[in-house]
């Protein structure tokens, strides 16, 4: 999936977020959450943008090509135009993401066990909405919360806890039979002011959040707390996700894997290489490290690293290519967002003063 890491701070604000999806959706073929959705008719316009992508609103519906991100503001509130978005996507057949931000010791409890509780009520809050307005509506269990920083107050993302709330909520998730986005994963070696090697706690703090059974997961690029993102960020965030996910692989326990049958037949002081039951599994079972990607992250020199992840940035760049959308349809959708705004504008012109 895509999930805009740009803000569009060269168009009206009104019309923000409908840049930011549009602009995306014609430049990658991954599905994409979309950002906060402010109203109804916010919803329907980014329905109907997506539908003449999609093939109209029933193939949408049957094949959600995005989905909307629903934030409650903590503790236990949703603004007005955030619950008339969310019964709109949810009539529409669009999955939302309820992505409860709860913050321990200021907008939740400061007890992991009460950021945990405070969290899961957001989320049953907001599936009561999807289902109140669509039964089956698709829905997404999904938190972003961690305790507030003791010296600064911020949100702290490299907090112990963080995995622990993440495993709690992925199994909250799991007993409501609810895909999940509750984990989070990324470095940041390279915000501001920061230029070195993500140290050991950090990177089992990565794994952990690797593990924690979540279905989505976001973080990768991120920079400074999650107000910017970096493109070398998030090569090396990805690639060391890849290596983390094969610790949660798991193994097969059968009869069949135990092979009882094959000690025999090999017998005593005898080698299993040249049998057709290792050729059969060894790929299926074995897991075969990328060797550039494991040499890149094992390099210990911050420059030098820098270089080869930009080497892999540019390299991608410059081969990313995505069919082009008809010219007809952008120019369709591009029309609704200048109507859009233009509805905007008149009423704020016209709506007297406080």
């Amino acid at each position: 999936m895509v999930w805009p890491a740009v803000t569009a701070h060269d168009v009206d604000p009104s019309v923000q977020t409908f840049h930011e999806l549009w602009t995306t959706l014609q430049n990658t073929t991954k599905h994409v959450m979309g950002d906060v959705v402010h109203g109804a008719e916010h919803a329907r316009l980014q329905v109907d943008l997506v539908s003449m992508i999609a093939g109209g609103r029933e193939d949408l519906r049957k094949r959600p090509i995005f989905s909307a991100l629903i934030c409650p503001i903590s503790p236990l509130s949703f603004e007005q135009g955030a619950i008339e978005a969310h019964v709109e996507m949810a009539r529409s057949g669009i999955p939302v993401v309820c992505l409860s931000m709860s913050l321990g010791g200021l907008t939740a409890p400061v007890t992991v066990a009460g950021m945990i509780a405070n969290a899961n009520t957001e989320n049953l809050a907001s599936l009561v909405v999807s289902q109140s307005a669509c039964p089956g509506a698709p829905h997404i269990y999904g938190s972003d919360s961690t305790p507030l920083h003791p010296k600064t107050g911020v949100i702290n993302y490299h907090a112990v806890e963080n995995p622990l709330i993440s495993s709690a909520l992925a199994q909250m998730a799991k007993r409501y039979r609810l895909p999940s986005l509750v984990g989070a994963c990324g470095n940041e070696m390279f915000s501001r002011g920061k230029k070195s090697i993500p140290p050991f706690c950090e990177s089992i703090g990565n794994l952990m959040s690797s593990l924690n059974h979540t279905d989505l997961t976001v973080g990768l690029g991120g920079t400074d707390t999650a107000k910017g993102a970096c493109y070398r960020q998030l090569v090396y965030d990805a690639y060391n996700w890849e290596l983390c996910r094969e610790f949660g692989k798991g193994a097969e326990i059968s009869e069949e894997t135990i092979a009882l049958d094959l000690v025999r037949e090999v017998g005593h002081g005898h080698e299993f290489l040249t049998h057709r039951h290792t050729s059969k599994n060894f790929r299926r079972e074995l897991t075969l490290w990328d060797d550039e990607k494991r040499e890149l992250l094992a390099t210990d020199d911050f420059e030098s690293l820098s270089d080869k992840l930009c080497g892999i940035v540019t390299d991608i760049l410059n081969s990313h290519r995505v069919p082009e959308l008809e010219t007809e349809i952008v120019e369709r959708g591009n029309a609704m967002i200048r109507a859009y705004e233009e509805r905007n504008r008149t009423r704020r012109e016209t709506t007297p003063a406080a």
